[in-house]
């Protein structure tokens, strides 16, 4: 069994349509539902059924796609796999929103260091490999209270609701299909619930499309499918990305709110942990391009 396969299916279970994931796959609709039928005879189930004009996940689908999330991630740590970082090595771990940030960044200002880890955490996993010492700082929005690690605001940004430049202008905010993620958060002092940040007492919105990546969503707005709730600094990185000539992101305004929400942004280490020179001079360096 081709674990292509298996990770074609699972971006099929999070947008709930084989054509736009054959679009966002770039095969062809047929070679798609062709690798489906073929994982389907591997597995001797059915995955996925008929429904009005698109498709749906079966009770052995849903049940299949949450092995399969765990086979994907395991297969990701195995190919991941590195010597033992030496002393001098520093390993940081961060959330998808951040990683984009810090990989322009550190380009630009290096840290003194012989080698440098980045490595995509979920909040409460990072404080998790800060105690284990896997991981050496880490930064989140979302700090999750634990005894043996200090958490350090450090700056803030700003998110807000960002859509393809000419789609949704005359759609109510109420009526706005959101792509939002595909699970929630875990206990934080800040009452954040939703991954991409969305708190409860803004406006209520319309959750079209449910996504592991934030990637993914871009896509689903670049290509004019929904909105995304999400960092400033982000956006402004795809549109320098795309370039004049492409599809920008443009910004929606939240009915009955700023149109951006500040959010904190926290660095994390082992508790009585020094602060390092490495540590100040990160802190330093995402301020600046916050």
């Amino acid at each position: 069994m081709e674990t292509d396969r298996i990770r074609q299916f699972c971006l099929v279970a999070d947008i709930g349509s084989l054509t736009k994931a054959a679009d966002l796959l770039h095969i062809t609709h047929s070679g798609l539902s062709k690798s489906m039928r073929v994982l389907q005879e591997e597995l001797g189930i059915d995955l996925l059924r008929p429904e009005g004009r698109g498709i749906a996940i079966t009770d052995e689908g849903k049940r299949f796609y949450q092995t399969a999330k765990e086979l994907l991630e395991t297969e990701e740590r195995l190919l991941s796999l590195k010597v033992a970082p030496t002393q001098s090595d520093l390993v940081i771990g961060t959330t998808e929103i951040f990683l984009h940030l810090l990989v322009h960044g550190l380009s630009e200002k290096p840290l003194e260091k012989n080698a440098l880890s980045l490595i995509d955490l979920e909040p409460g996993e990072m404080e998790q490999k800060i105690v284990a010492g896997e991981v050496d700082i880490a930064v989140t929005y979302a700090p999750i209270p634990h005894k043996e690690v200090e958490a350090e605001r450090i700056g803030k940004f700003s998110s807000g609701c960002f859509v393809a430049n000419g789609r949704f202008a005359k759609v109510d905010f109420a009526e706005l299909p959101f792509a939002v993620p595909a699970s929630g958060l875990s206990q934080n002092p800040l009452g954040i619930k939703e991954r991409d940040g969305w708190l409860d007492e803004l406006s209520p919105r319309r959750k079209s499309f449910r996504v592991n990546l934030l990637s993914t969503a871009i896509d689903l707005a670049l290509r004019g499918q929904c909105a995304v709730f999400m960092p400033q600094f982000v956006a402004r990185e795809v549109n320098a990305r795309l370039g004049a000539k492409q599809a920008q992101l443009v910004e929606r305004a939240i009915p009955d709110s700023h149109p951006r929400i500040s959010q904190d942004v926290f660095l994390l280490r082992r508790k009585g942990q020094p602060e390092t020179r490495e540590f100040k001079r990160l802190a330093a360096l995402i301020r600046s391009l916050l």
